[in-house]
């Protein structure tokens, strides 16, 4: 037990590029959901800041010999060299210059908050702290949709919903990046409900899977609903092939009502919402408006534009940041009309796989995948190992995390 806990110590570092990196990863946790915005570009460049401070101490650590990884890193980080490399070469011949700028200097910061995150911030208690912070800020933006709610009033000018009582949310937009933010929490407060020993301390995590599962349904996005439940499946069965791993029934039982309830109290409300519906904006009631026909009819007229798109470009993308002006240049007629006498188009390819191939051609997104895959590989290996049960029930929650953020790109 004393060489377990001596190992695990090493692993984690003491050393302060190490605590430095874990600081930096959590303040942006904590202020990217809340700051994030174009009406807040100060947010936006302090996650560049970060970013980039982050990439300058990976690689300082790397020229000095002191950067320490296994091979399963060593993939990961050359995996994520290589998505944002490619995404420059398609931003070298963007139709839109100064979107793809951003995009890559976006890109950027996120290469080097993900080297920090494999290389310098190690052990299963620097993650828990990243856990934490992530579902501390979940909390708070899920206590303020569910205001939004309750006082539309709340809900800021502009929304892409007309007539829904959740809107955009800060920097989210629109309900269903809400939903997808959210999805990702939920399991990661399950998971530490069940590592904690403490009944209050394990009461207050189940009452926060709670709220966050309330305001998801609340976001009526039924994207995020599957992609949810994707992600508890697989939660599930990692826990349940694990030895060691299962908590008690009653916990499991308590887990699940946390999460069911919500859906329960407001299921007149969820069948409801989800059903077509006209709107009172006559720009949403022309004749032929696919989404008279409900989304599916509008996510289809969407994704035949996309994909007339990416079979325009196919190798090098229309450019990173840049998919409107590709989804523009070649989307269908009835599209066409619909922005001539309705004013509407698509900024969004409503799939991030999708968008992604229209942006940076077929190499884009075959190394995004190969990413994820190698990102589910190490959590799997971690599960899988015999690392402490704390170790291997948190990379447990964090596939399943990763899973629901996949499954929600969709």
């Amino acid at each position: 037990m004393a060489s377990s806990q001596r190992e695990t110590q090493s692993a984690v570092g003491v050393d302060t590029t190490s605590r430095l990196a874990l600081f930096t990863l959590i303040a942006v946790v904590c202020f990217t959901a809340w700051f994030w915005s174009a009406a807040k570009p100060w947010g936006v460049f302090g996650f560049r800041v970060a970013g980039f401070a982050a990439l300058l101490a990976v690689s300082l650590q790397l020229l000095s010999g002191r950067l320490e990884g296994n091979a399963r890193s060593a993939g990961a980080a050359l995996l994520a060299i290589g998505v944002v490399l490619v995404a420059a070469v398609s931003a070298v011949g963007s139709v839109h210059q100064g979107k793809s700028l951003e995009a890559m200097l976006n890109l950027l910061a996120i290469l080097g908050l993900f080297l920090a995150t494999i290389f310098l911030v190690r052990g299963a208690r620097h993650a828990r702290w990243l856990v934490i912070a992530q579902i501390v800020s979940a909390l708070g933006v899920a206590f303020v949709g569910i205001l939004q709610n309750v006082r539309p009033e709340l809900v800021p000018a502009g929304s892409s919903y007309p007539g829904r009582a959740l809107g955009p949310l800060g920097s989210f937009g629109q309900p269903n990046r809400l939903g997808g933010y959210l999805i990702a929490a939920i399991p990661l407060a399950i998971t530490l409900a069940f590592l904690v020993q403490d009944r209050m301390i394990r009461g207050a995590l189940l009452a926060s899977a709670f709220v966050l599962a309330l305001c998801l349904v609340l976001t009526y996005s039924r994207g995020a609903w599957i992609a949810f439940a994707v992600a508890a499946f697989a939660f599930a069965l990692l826990v349940a092939r694990s030895p060691g791993l299962a908590p008690r029934p009653a916990m499991i039982g308590l887990a699940i009502a946390s999460i069911v309830l919500p859906a329960l109290f407001l299921l007149p409300s969820m069948l409801n919402r989800v059903s077509p519906r006209s709107a009172s904006s006559a720009s949403w009631n022309l004749p032929f408006d696919p989404e008279r026909e409900g989304s599916g009819a509008m996510r289809a007229a969407v994704w035949e534009g996309s994909l007339a798109a990416a079979s325009a470009r196919p190798v090098l993308g229309w450019g990173v940041g840049a998919f409107r002006e590709g989804f523009d240049r070649s989307k269908g007629d009835t599209m066409k009309r619909l922005e001539a006498e309705g004013g509407r188009t698509s900024d969004q390819a409503h799939g991030y796989y999708l968008a992604t191939l229209v942006e940076r051609g077929v190499p884009g997104l075959v190394l995004f995948a190969l990413l994820a895959i190698a990102a589910l590989a190490a959590g799997a290996a971690t599960i899988g190992s015999g690392a402490p049960a704390e170790a291997r029930l948190l990379a447990a929650g964090l596939v399943a995390s990763v899973l629901a953020l996949l499954a929600h790109a969709v």
